[in-house]
């Protein structure tokens, strides 16, 4: 008996390093038992045995390692050697649709000062105003994650607001019915601006939870916006129909918290701030004699027309 306890203490050493296993503790917080066959700068190589007891071989990219540990080798634990900067995640593609609310930051006071002077109501000029400030913003983009925090790419946004202008006017007439009759006439006037933005971009990402459910993310771009100012009317409108159009820097930062459903897709809210100068307009328009006519704006100076965005999106990765 005490030949037998003996064996078996002196042959636990052989047991356990038998069943020593390797380790790998992925960027999402699992641990696989397996063992390590090689290690390189891109994957680990390493194989499990199961249930049956038939042995495969597997392997894991080094983005989703955080670290691993050789028991069998009795090496202290370590972390994966990476390129510090291009690492390609396993789904390295990202494609986004957005869509929500954009507000133009503008006072427009010349135009307010110009619509006193034909506007009787204030209350007309305010709603006016303020439908062309208020409108949607959709947006879409495409980037190519270089690693798990960074990327490059392009954007595209649109911006559209429309304002109308309906109101009655006293007709002025040296007329002596006039003195007793009072005698109106209807203006409508209907006005479009149309914002279409398409810039390179920068995407950054945190990760803000070890599951990497949650990622806080950041956007920049620079580049061209192409702007479209629509104005249609009546006869007795203000001014007659008319078309304006300009093209001009523009730039746009945006924020967002992302949720992720699944490996390759996702929801965010997002918030955003696109800046720009609208200036050098090009007006076509009918004059007195029915033709149509295009020459540069009456106006030279520049008009804010930056605007804060506020939307829900949804991304997918592939």
């Amino acid at each position: 008996m005490k030949k037998t306890i003996i064996l078996c203490l002196l042959m636990s050493p052989f047991c356990c390093a038998g069943m020593a296993q390797d380790k790998i503790v992925t960027a999402n917080g699992d641990t696989i038992l397996c063992r390590i066959l090689d290690i390189s700068a891109g994957k680990i190589n390493y194989e499990q045995t199961l249930n049956d007891g038939r042995t495969v071989g597997k392997f894991i990219s080094a983005d989703q390692v955080n670290e691993y540990f050789r028991d069998s080798q009795l090496l202290p634990e370590q972390t994966v050697k990476k390129n510090p900067f291009i690492s390609l995640p396993s789904k390295p593609f990202r494609i986004s649709v957005e869509g929500g609310y954009g507000y133009l930051l503008s006072s427009f006071s010349d135009m307010r000062k110009g619509l006193s002077y034909i506007v009787p109501s204030s209350g007309d000029i305010d709603q006016y105003l303020s439908g062309m400030k208020n409108g949607i913003h959709l947006g879409a983009d495409f980037y190519l994650l270089l690693n798990e925090n960074f990327g490059v790419g392009a954007k595209y946004s649109l911006f559209a607001s429309r304002a109308e202008l309906n109101m009655l006017n006293p007709l002025y007439t040296d007329s002596y019915l006039y003195s007793y009759i009072p005698m109106y006439y209807a203006k409508r006037e209907k006005e479009s601006f149309y914002f279409n933005y398409i810039a390179p971009s920068l995407f950054f990402r945190q990760w803000l939870d070890k599951k990497r459910r949650f990622a806080f993310n950041e956007s920049l771009s620079l580049g061209c916006v192409f702007y479209r100012d629509e104005i249609r009317g009546d006869r007795y409108s203000l001014v007659s129909n008319s078309l304006e159009k300009s093209r001009q820097f523009a730039g746009n930062f945006d924020v967002s918290v992302e949720y992720y459903l699944l490996p390759c897709l996702s929801v965010s809210a997002n918030g955003g701030v696109f800046y720009t100068k609208i200036g050098d307009v090009e007006q076509t328009a009918v004059d007195s004699n029915g033709e149509l006519q295009t020459r540069p704006s009456e106006s030279s100076e520049s008009i804010n027309m930056s605007r804060l965005n506020f939307s829900a999106g949804l991304h997918f990765y592939f």
